[in-house]
């Protein structure tokens, strides 16, 4: 209405703007640029995070199954060993190495007591036959049950037994000094009789050593169960064998008395210990659920990294609010 012509935009002011806005538009692309490098690498760190705590939950739900899975085999064996019973065949082996081994000690203590006395010299003529005749007796003895049982000692085992002290194939050594080997080979098979006859020949009593550590061996390879253990045939047995002369037999036997002394301990301890009882895997679920497991954390540097990097960066101006700012 008044006539006034609009003043143009000269054309250096026009020039300044398209600059401006120029400028602006790299500024914002390099700024969401770098934000998106920022919150990509935010979301590896926070991956890489979450896999450390992943691996150690499933570290320790592993080790809570392996012990359950351990806590229910030893409850199942103590069970075992607490109300076992002797099979037909176990009761057999342990009759028949127990007699042996009895029988072997009780001759080494009469031995024991013989040289005792004579070494005091109150042991008379008298006393020395009579000691013969019961060793006869016991030889006679042995005979007749063996008669009676329809098992009569038969000289080529008893040859057989006498060759077998060291075990086959032992060259260089006095043939009389190989019998037990083959005699507890005749032994277990069921040959009672003839063994007793042979233990109880003086001249086989070099071989008493063998026999024992055989018997030993043989006790000592089977887990007794609890009744076995706790009574006094084959324990009080094993027991009188710490004072054997010959070190290797106290030493095999103070072994053998240790392991079980241990087995009923370490059985008793499962049996009487509420830890095995306990769901170890439904606890640790249930502490994880509750957020009462410590969980590993990253270092401080990736850490620090994780929670200021969007922090640092600078704001985004837009091109209008840049023309807005000039022209103030």
């Amino acid at each position: 209405g008044t006539g006034r012509a609009k003043p143009k935009p000269s054309k250096a002011s026009g020039g300044a703007a398209a600059a401006a806005t120029a400028k602006h538009k790299t500024v914002g692309i390099v700024q969401q640029m770098q934000i998106k490098k920022a919150r990509k690498l935010q979301e590896d760190v926070r991956a890489e995070e979450e896999r450390l705590q992943m691996g150690h939950l499933a570290k320790l739900r592993h080790a809570a199954a392996a012990e359950v899975t351990g806590d229910t085999a030893a409850k199942a064996t103590a069970l075992t060993w607490l109300h076992g019973v002797l099979s037909e065949d176990d009761q057999e082996h342990l009759d028949h190495w127990t007699m042996l081994l009895t029988t072997v000690l009780d001759i080494q203590q009469q031995q024991q007591d013989l040289e005792q006395q004579q070494a005091t010299g109150s042991l008379g003529l008298q006393q020395q036959q009579l000691n013969k005749q019961q060793e006869v007796k016991q030889q006679v003895d042995v005979s007749n049950h063996c008669i009676i049982k329809g098992n009569a000692s038969d000289q080529p085992v008893l040859d057989g037994l006498h060759q077998a002290a060291d075990g086959p194939g032992v060259e260089g050594r006095n043939a009389a000094s190989k019998a037990p080997a083959k005699a507890v080979a005749a032994a277990a098979a069921g040959s009672d009789c003839e063994i007793l006859t042979w233990i109880k020949q003086r001249k086989n009593r070099q071989h008493h050593l063998r026999v024992v550590l055989e018997c030993l061996k043989e006790l000592g390879a089977l887990d007794w169960p609890v009744k076995v253990l706790l009574g006094k045939k084959m324990t009080a047995t094993v027991q009188r064998c710490l004072s054997y002369p010959h070190q290797a037999v106290s030493r095999m036997a103070q072994h053998m008395l240790n392991r079980w002394t241990w087995q009923l301990a370490g059985h008793t301890h499962v049996l009487t210990d509420t830890t095995y009882m306990q769901d170890h895997l439904a606890e640790l679920e249930n502490e994880i659920q509750a957020g009462l497991v410590p969980l590993p954390q990253l270092p401080q540097h990736k850490q620090a990294l994780l929670n200021n990097q969007l922090m640092k960066l600078p704001s985004i101006q837009t091109p209008a609010a840049g023309n807005q700012q000039q022209q103030q």
